[in-house]
């Protein structure tokens, strides 16, 4: 390695080391990471100090209600590590760090520091850049202690691995240099911290809200064009005067994008773990979020009206010990009076219809509730004859849809108990990852984003345009620096 870069190197590491304010850090981040080597989350609750004593999902939301088994500690984890990372490090801790950060180019250019630090035979190129990375290792190091730590945590106390959750030091580090670059322009024109520290906060909110207002603008024409696709009325939104949507697009470019740090930590989870479902409806947005514990997917498709998903567990006979068959189904409707109103048929009246079909069986019927809104009916019969399979439908209803899963097991493959485990595990899986423009810009603008997605919602066309902004802004530094005379 480059002597100089070397010596620069160190420089920063003992910068780090000897920073009060990084300290501090340091030990706040400890703080954060020691509950999870305290609190185990488990199916039966939240155990605290090892069994001093125990407490309920419900008491931290009613959200919880709906989930059981393995699913409770792992949204459980998912969720504390969204409030710590996301909210609490990704918006307080950035301006913590900034604050912490902000005089490492101003006391560079001090009357006497800068008569040594420049008298050496170093670029100022060189030295621009070595603070600039001092404050970005600075972030990575204590990032990686914070999610690093939280991830063996849970690890150790809860069993809940989550490699994903390791990228978010990445993108936390990622977001910090983006603002550090703000600061570190600044530092440079006006030789003050407290100037650095004022213009990051200033730019972070304003930088925030104008792409809170493009997130939405987009949404909104989003959703109307949704609308007038499906044949209904739309509300005109071209009263939204040309010249401002023009300024607001142009604003949205040339500034860096960092309200896209959690649309990339998502990408990069995705990345890392794969996709969190195993099949996906493009026309509804269905999910099944697993397969069938024990069978195999034997018919991957993205469209269930034309394809339906078929798992088996097949013997060696060819025959199948298992088979289980999602399909997506027109939903049968019904005029009222021969008026224009049409009834749509429910789950209920499906199943109802289909165990009428069934007569000389013996069946079972039941309601379930999966997730938090969707309601599935079940019939239950089994076949005639010793090795008649174990038969069971569930009907989901949506829209214009109507969901049917049919699901067959021999008797001897598993005991009642263990069937009704594994068919209210695959059952729970279901949910529609339906994120309104209207109701929710944000998820629409995640499910929107990724590498191939279009310009306005491209990953890389992000990473570029910020880059961009952050690579003029240390130009504008270096140009201030060189013509500095001390």
């Amino acid at each position: 390695m480059n002597p100089t870069i070397r010596a620069l190197l160190e420089d920063a590491w003992r910068q780090i080391l000897d920073n009060t304010g990084f300290r501090i850090l340091a030990v706040v981040a400890v703080l954060l990471v020691l509950p999870t080597f305290l609190v185990a989350a488990t199916p039966e609750g939240i155990d605290v100090l090892f069994g001093l004593w125990r407490l309920d999902y419900a008491d931290f939301g009613p959200g919880f209600g709906r989930l059981e088994g393995e699913a409770l500690p792992r949204e459980f984890v998912r969720s504390v590590q969204v409030l710590i990372v996301e909210y609490l490090v990704g918006i307080g801790g950035v301006i913590f760090c900034i604050a912490a950060t902000a005089f490492f180019v101003p006391r560079m250019l001090e009357k006497g520091a800068a008569d040594v630090v420049f008298s050496r035979p170093i670029s100022r190129a060189r030295l621009l850049a070595s603070r600039w990375f001092t404050g970005v290792l600075f972030v990575a190091v204590l990032s990686s202690l914070l999610v690093g730590g939280m991830h063996l945590g849970f690890l150790l106390r809860s069993g809940h691995s989550d490699p994903g959750f390791l990228g978010s030091a990445l993108t936390l580090t990622y977001l910090f240099a983006i603002l550090h670059c703000v600061s570190t322009m600044v530092a440079v024109f006006t030789r003050s911290s407290v100037a650095a520290i004022m213009v990051v906060v200033i730019f972070f909110t304003m930088n925030g809200t104008v792409q809170w207002i493009w997130r939405n603008k987009e949404a909104r024409f989003a959703a109307q064009e949704a609308r007038i696709a499906e044949g209904e009325r739309a509300k005109d939104l071209s009263t939204i005067p040309i010249l401002f949507s023009f300024v607001l697009d142009c604003t949205y470019w040339i500034m860096p994008k960092t309200s896209d740090a959690d649309a990339l930590a998502a990408s990069l989870r995705t990345a890392i773990m794969g996709a969190d479902h195993v099949v996906r409806d493009e026309a509804t947005d269905l999910l099944v979020a697993g397969d069938f514990r024990g069978a195999t997917l034997a018919t991957p498709t993205t469209n269930l009206h034309a394809t339906p998903a078929v798992w088996r567990v097949a013997r060696q006979d060819g025959e199948d010990n298992a088979r289980i068959e999602l399909k997506r189904l027109k939903r049968e409707t019904t005029r009222e009076n021969d008026r224009e109103r049409v009834r749509w048929q429910a789950a209920r009246q499906a199943a109802d219809q289909f165990q009428d079909s069934l007569s000389g069986q013996s069946t079972r019927r039941e309601t379930r509730s999966i997730g938090a809104r969707l309601m599935v009916e079940l019939v239950a019969w089994r076949e005639d004859g010793v090795d008649g399979m174990e038969r069971e439908r569930a009907y989901l209803a949506d829209g214009e849809w109507m969901y049917s899963v049919d699901m067959s097991t021999r008797p001897n493959w598993f005991d009642e108990p263990e069937r009704e485990r594994r068919r209210k595990e695959f059952l729970e899986g279901l949910s529609f990852d339906r994120a309104s423009p209207e109701i929710d810009p944000v998820g629409w603008r995640e499910r929107q984003f990724g590498w191939t997605a279009p310009l306005e919602h491209n990953a890389f066309a992000s990473i570029g345009s910020t880059l961009a902004f952050c690579g003029l802004l240390m130009a504008l530094a270096l140009w201030r620096l060189r013509r500095m005379d001390f």
